[in-house]
């Protein structure tokens, strides 16, 4: 069971430290100017947002009507 966790710990600790440098290389990736605007993104953000609004606001017509 001890070596089971020690394991289990040796492989979070791994994977973290996996994270830290993938954090770092995009960090520097930033810094250097790399890294465009997501103009995409917003887009659709917004074109998702109303998907949502108009399925959020037909449930509610749904339930008033029941």
């Amino acid at each position: 069971m001890a070596q089971t966790r020690m394991r289990l710990f040796g492989e979070r600790e791994r994977h973290l430290a996996s994270l830290d440098a993938a954090l770092a290389r995009e960090m520097a990736d930033v810094e250097a100017g790399c890294v465009q605007p997501a103009g995409r993104f917003v887009e659709l953000t917004d074109r998702y947002k109303c998907f949502v609004e108009a399925a959020y606001s037909a449930r509610l017509q749904e339930r008033d009507e029941l």
